[in-house]
């Protein structure tokens, strides 16, 4: 079952695009759960279970704009993919700043809608069961992670930190190197010496420090900002990754 939620003041907008996500998904053999709030508030409210998975957002709305909403959901839920729908296309380079996975025009619905939905279910539905993992060596034994799971590694001496989605932490006994070599093809950036990212949650780099979607700020190796900026910009091009 896929929960979807989408926020819309405007109540026929809504109707229509409730029925439009329903369409589709029928189509596609998929079971949905689609429910509609004409208030970000109460949508915020609604999403603390962490159960959305995908969230498609008006942009001009009275109480919260949909950009400060998708910047609160994506940090209340890491998991979510956020897409907007809306008349403001001259919003598009603003919402950039939260990584939406994709932006429907209202006025074009039909044609963009189906082309947000069937990226989304090539790339991230189709994909949920099919998660990359990393077995590591802990004291107690081995322990495999859903790479996805991985918001950073950060180097301990002789051990390596993974911190996860979660709030776990777990360590490790291996190298820093050998980390990067494992993961360097799954998404994650040598950020600075000590760190690793991964840059589905990363939310933005300047050339000293990486912003992540739970709020934790990581320094970023000022001699190599450019090509660590350039490198997460290939990695979000290249892999169509989806950022939560």
């Amino acid at each position: 079952m896929l929960d979807i939620c989408l926020c819309d003041d405007d109540s026929m907008a809504l109707s229509i695009a409730q029925t439009g996500c329903q369409s589709f998904f029928s189509d596609k053999g998929i079971d949905v759960n689609i429910e509609c709030f004409s208030s970000g508030k109460e949508l915020l409210e609604e999403s603390q279970s962490g159960h959305f998975k995908l969230a498609i957002l008006d942009i001009d709305m009275p109480d919260i704009n949909g950009i400060e909403l998708a910047d609160k959901l994506t940090k209340q839920n890491f998991n979510i993919t956020v897409m907007f729908l809306s008349q403001r296309e001259d919003l598009v380079f603003e919402c950039l700043s939260v990584h939406p996975f994709a932006f429907i025009r209202k006025g074009r619905f039909v044609e963009d809608l189906r082309k947000a939905m069937t990226l989304y279910v090539e790339t991230v539905y189709n994909r949920e069961d099919d998660q990359e993992t990393l077995t590591i060596k802990k004291k107690t034994g081995m322990l495999t992670l859903a790479i996805s799971e991985i918001l950073y590694i950060e180097g301990k001496r002789n051990y390596q930190v993974f911190h996860l989605r979660n709030g776990e932490k777990v360590e490790s006994r291996v190298l820093m190197r050998d980390l990067e070599n494992a993961l360097l093809d799954k998404g994650f950036l040598r950020i600075q010496k000590g760190f690793l990212a991964n840059a589905r949650y990363i939310r933005r780099l300047n050339k000293k420090t990486v912003l992540l979607a739970n709020g934790v700020e990581l320094p970023l190796s000022t001699s190599k900002s450019e090509e660590i900026m350039q490198r997460f910009l290939d990695i979000t091009r290249d892999t169509n990754l989806t950022l939560e």
